[in-house]
């Protein structure tokens, strides 16, 4: 495709995120998805300072010359931009997959969202280490946590436990496998002022985590599991397009009486009516029931006007593939403690 036609399509979806940037308590937001909006292997979205270009294309023909000119175009529209980092998926080497600096002298160290300061590295993985698309679940952690206990499972960066936490959170227990990603959730507490107290680490296997958890005999009033799409360890497995139900069944032991469970589901090809499905199957009595469907934002997704082809797999009666469901759980015992 002609650069001028690709860029056409960036600025038209560029004119629908223009006021995104008049928000001050948000400089962490998507411009371009080109899986719907014209260019499949392109994602370009803003963290603060820094423009962040994804290239997702397998034999990718994006060269420097296209990426210059779509940091002018971006320029034009967001002039407090100050650098560009791009990462490409199938890039040749690692170091082009965790992403290099085109432009400009530094990168941004953290963002604001929704008044929330969340610490980010770019190189920490192959992806940002901070998912725009999950922006509307955070927004209801910090309205709906207050004075309230978390488990954050498969925390990654910790950014929903922070939000926990910035919404007043009595305590957040951020689980993962990996040490370096729970470092971040560990300076992103720091960037917001949260006594240490109150924001728990436990580096481990999900599945040992929750036993060990279980074991300890405490409550909590809410836990999230937000999983990779596929991974194993000698604990178990976990598979998203099929282990829904699995994973809720873990996790339930150590829910309080009238406490939430909420369940994050990226897999790309799996229908949304599946997975609704699946979670429904575990509401056939009083202790297990749905509360909401969280949406992912407008920008995340594209705009009626900017959208070109849709997805591959109908996410409905979600909006995104990426689908977030908040269940209302229940007791036989009705412990709180």
């Amino acid at each position: 495709m002609m650069i001028n036609a690709s860029l056409d399509m960036i600025n038209h979806a560029i004119g629908y995120r223009k006021n995104l940037s008049a928000d001050p308590s948000t400089n962490v937001y998507r411009i371009f998805n080109g899986y719907t909006e014209g260019l499949p292997d392109l994602i370009l979205e803003i963290y603060g300072t820094s423009l962040l270009i994804f290239d997702h294309g397998k034999n990718s023909t994006l060269d420097s010359e296209f990426f210059e000119e779509v940091r002018k175009l971006c320029w034009q529209s967001f002039p407090f931009l100050t650098s560009v980092f791009l990462k490409r998926r199938n890039g040749e080497s690692e170091k082009d997959k965790k992403g290099n600096l085109l432009f400009g002298k530094e990168i941004v160290q953290f963002v604001i969202e929704n008044g929330v300061k969340y610490a980010v590295h770019f190189q920490t993985n192959q992806d940002s280490s901070f998912y725009t698309d999950t922006r509307n679940l955070r927004i209801w952690l910090k309205n709906n946590s207050s004075d309230k206990t978390v488990v954050n499972t498969f925390a990654y960066t910790g950014s929903l436990g922070v939000a926990a936490l910035a919404g007043g959170a009595s305590k957040v227990i951020q689980t993962d496998i990996t040490p370096r990603f729970l470092d971040l959730a560990r300076l992103s507490g720091q960037l917001n002022g949260i006594p240490s107290k109150r924001h728990a680490f436990i580096e481990g296997d999900f599945y040992r985590v929750v036993s060990r958890l279980k074991t300890g005999k405490a409550l909590y009033d809410t836990v999230i599991i937000d999983p990779p799409f596929f991974s194993s360890t000698e604990a178990g497995t976990v598979d998203l397009s099929t282990d829904s139900s699995r994973l809720i069944n873990k996790v339930r032991p150590i829910v309080k009486h009238e406490g939430k469970i909420i369940l994050v589901n990226n897999s790309l090809f799996l229908k949304g009516a599946t997975f609704y499905e699946q979670v429904e199957s575990l509401c056939q009595n009083e202790y297990v029931s749905i509360k909401e469907i969280i949406p992912v934002p407008q920008d995340v997704m594209g705009y009626p006007e900017t959208i070109k082809s849709v997805l591959p797999i109908d996410p409905s009666p979600f909006n995104h593939s990426t689908k977030m469901i908040i269940l209302d759980i229940k007791r036989k015992d009705q412990r709180t403690v």
